[in-house]
């Protein structure tokens, strides 16, 4: 933070002063009411850098210019306003990094040099604010496990319905009618031994009954067998499935 704001701040100072220390700044004392033309020129060189020409006015006058060298050749013509020349001079060599005093007279003219004042600008410093950037949180990733064959939440629960149905307690009510019939079977012959009065039984009503009673307890063994086959199935299933999964985490360790 402290190093961006020090840069900003010396950024500003020079665009701000930039333009101030390349502006050469000349002023200029000589006769009133003429015209003057300044030539501006590198060292030794014809080629001029900057012209500047006006009226003297009252004599006292100045110009800028955007001229960044150390040292310059300075002409200056002075002319009368019908054009008539009234002073030439050269002036060699002049320091460039200061202002330039040019005191010309019809007999005597001289240059003398200063620093340059630079004026001091307020500069506001502007404080940056980096913000800074949020951690990515991490989306926690559910894998979904495949589903081996035969292991469904529809399959769990059709093992539910079965066990709740109306047919399964059919079964347990076949078992119990089955088992209330043997048990007055030998109720009987337990009272026809002992010469005890029996009841007689129709053959065709009881053969129905047990008849009735035989296919409810065959409908019972064959569901309850299903069941069994179904768990085993449900067994091996989840046999299978872990064995799928360990070679799954295995292949992600060797990739």
């Amino acid at each position: 933070m402290m190093k961006k704001r020090a840069y900003l701040t010396l950024i500003i100072l020079m665009l701000v002063l930039m333009p101030v220390v390349l502006a050469l700044e000349v002023n200029i004392k000589t006769l009133p009411s003429h015209k003057i033309f300044v030539f501006l020129r590198e060292p030794n060189q014809t080629g001029v850098l900057k012209l500047f020409t006006d009226k003297t006015g009252d004599g006292i006058l100045s110009f800028t210019a955007a001229v960044n060298r150390p040292f310059l050749d300075i002409q200056v013509n002075v002319d009368s306003a019908g054009g008539d020349p009234k002073i030439r001079e050269k002036f060699y060599k002049v320091d460039g990094t200061g202002v330039i005093n040019l005191k010309l007279t019809m007999g005597s003219s001289t240059v003398t040099t200063e620093p340059a004042v630079v004026e001091e600008v307020p500069v506001v410093e502007e404080e940056i604010v980096v913000e800074e950037e949020a951690a990515p949180v991490e989306e926690e990733v559910v894998e979904e496990q495949d589903k081996g064959p035969g292991i469904t939440g529809k399959f769990v629960g059709n093992i539910k319905k079965i066990v709740g149905s109306k047919t399964t307690y059919l079964i347990i009510g076949g078992i119990a009618v089955v088992l209330i019939l043997g048990l007055l079977v030998r109720v009987g012959k337990k009272k026809l031994g002992s010469g005890g009065s029996f009841k007689v039984i129709k053959a065709s009503s009881y053969d129905r009954k047990l008849g009735d009673a035989e296919r409810k307890l065959y409908s019972a063994k064959k569901e309850l067998d299903e069941l069994k086959n179904r768990k085993v199935r449900l067994r091996e299933a989840k046999d299978r499935f872990k064995k799928d999964e360990k070679d799954l985490r295995r292949l992600e360790k060797k990739y």
